[in-house]
């Protein structure tokens, strides 16, 4: 199976939160060849030989990021509870 991925993920556009304090965090992740994302975002792709995830993040959504790889789909969402 090809790795594939360094993937860096910006969370930019939500009007809502623009200009607000960022954070980022990393992620080992398990192989994955397909991502399913419900937010937006912006996404850069890169072949590689790791599933590694960099995200930069509004603080106030850092702790409702959901992160999960199913099925080798990489699921990108956040809980809004």
């Amino acid at each position: 199976m090809k790795k594939i991925v360094l993937i860096t993920c910006f969370i930019i556009s939500w009007t809502l939160l623009v200009g607000q304090n960022k954070v980022n965090r990393s992620y080992q992740l398990e192989p994955f060849d397909a991502i399913n994302a419900s937010f937006v975002y912006d996404i850069e792709i890169f072949k590689g030989n790791e599933y590694t995830l960099e995200l930069e993040i509004p603080a106030e959504l850092a702790e409702e990021l959901e992160i999960k790889v199913n099925e080798n789909v990489l699921n990108l969402g956040i809980s809004m509870e």
